[in-house]
């Protein structure tokens, strides 16, 4: 299906959460879950979560379809749950079925889905409303470029201030905005690394009450918030840190599209000021040609965190 995914999809597909979330004991439990809920007699819905990193709208069900055979569903039971079954249970008489007087919401695939689930993705003609629906290729679609960031060099020199231009600046981002309770506060201190005049501090609390936790700062580069620069230029991320010896990830939030998952590297910090070098090719699903963010972050284990980085450099 690559050639019909555009941009946004081919992003949201190759982020990543933290290596937690997609280890083999989750997988394992998440079907047994699922067979032992079917032979129950339970509905089982098919859903994907889609916007999560590592999912897509519409590209993420099919793969979705195939995990629920693999959990024990026939594949006609598979379908149903992704048609007929949500329509029932969400009170949607007018659609979900192929029956006169109902919605004409169609898809044609080549090959039979109610013997071999994958053939949903075969996919020959569709209709919404009655319509068809014209279908064009998202292969040869150049996507648009971020502005041009061949200013953006050193971003984070903290010497006499915590603002850098060009850009939007630095500020802070924790997971309040998902309904969490992690802290974040930044400053100015003096001296910075290697003799420099100052650096940037970032101090605050990993709470509980997010599913994925964080708390930090991020540095927007384009004129305007959250505007795409093109970085694809560039090689690496440098800069230097210090802290209190956790493990702290760097954030890339790139892509068409602002609600974009950031793709991310994780670095320790230690006692002592030390170098790291983070190449961008190594930034797992990031969209080099429209980065919105680049972020400096705490995430789990819970408790309080105390981060400094000064010299920050895109080269």
């Amino acid at each position: 299906m690559r050639d019909r995914l555009d941009a946004e999809q081919v992003a949201s597909l190759g982020a990543r959460f933290p290596a937690t979330a997609r280890s083999a004991v989750h997988r394992r439990l998440a079907l047994d879950n699922v067979r032992r809920l079917h032979a129950a007699g339970v509905t089982i819905l098919a859903g994907t979560d889609a916007g999560n990193p590592g999912t897509a709208h519409g590209a993420s069900l099919h793969g979705e379809l195939e995990l629920l055979t693999r959990a024990g569903l026939s594949p006609a039971e598979a379908l149903a749950a992704a048609t007929a079954r949500p329509a029932e249970r969400l009170g949607l008489a007018d659609r979900g079925r192929i029956a006169p007087g109902l919605r004409a919401d169609l898809v044609l695939v080549d090959g039979d889905p109610t013997r071999e689930i994958t053939a949903t993705r075969a996919i020959a003609a569709i209709w919404k409303n009655g319509h068809a629906i014209e279908r064009t290729s998202a292969a040869d679609a150049a996507p648009a470029r971020g502005a041009d960031a061949s200013a953006l060099e050193r971003i984070g020199v903290f010497d006499e201030t915590v603002d850098s231009q060009p850009g939007s600046g630095w500020h802070g981002t924790t997971d309040q905005m998902i309904g969490g309770r992690s802290t974040a506060a930044h400053r100015r201190i003096e001296p910075g690394a290697a003799g420099s005049a100052g650096a940037l501090a970032i101090d605050g609390e990993i709470a509980a009450g997010a599913a994925f936790p964080w708390a930090g700062v991020v540095f927007l580069p384009g004129a305007e918030p959250m505007a795409p620069v093109d970085l694809s230029a560039r090689r690496e991320l440098v800069f230097q840190a210090r802290g209190d010896g956790r493990e702290y990830q760097v954030m890339l939030l790139s892509g068409p599209s602002v609600q974009g998952m950031p793709a991310m590297r994780a670095f320790v910090a230690g006692a002592q000021w030390s170098t790291v070098r983070l190449p961008l090719a190594e930034f797992a699903g990031a969209d080099l040609a429209r980065v919105r963010g680049i972020g400096f972050a705490a995430g789990a284990p819970l408790g309080p965190y105390a981060l400094m980085i000064d010299e920050v450099e895109l080269k």
